[in-house]
């Protein structure tokens, strides 16, 4: 999928990917970024995986493109 950064917690190490395939937001953590998550910010286009999770779908895998 690719998407787009719409806010990142630095402080805490996550953030949100709106995706532009069905328009969700999608919750990802600092652990599960290809691209560094110090690289990323909010407003950068990515493509990302998504899984299934304890709270729903989240992204995995996250790329800046």
């Amino acid at each position: 999928m690719t998407g787009q950064i719409r806010s990142k917690i630095a402080d805490k190490g996550f953030g949100f990917i709106k995706s532009d395939e069905d328009g969700k937001d999608y919750f990802f953590h600092m652990t599960q970024c290809v691209t560094s998550y110090e690289q990323l910010s909010e407003g950068d286009r990515v493509e990302f995986d998504t899984e299934k999770s304890p709270k729903g779908m989240r992204a995995v895998d996250v790329e800046k493109i």
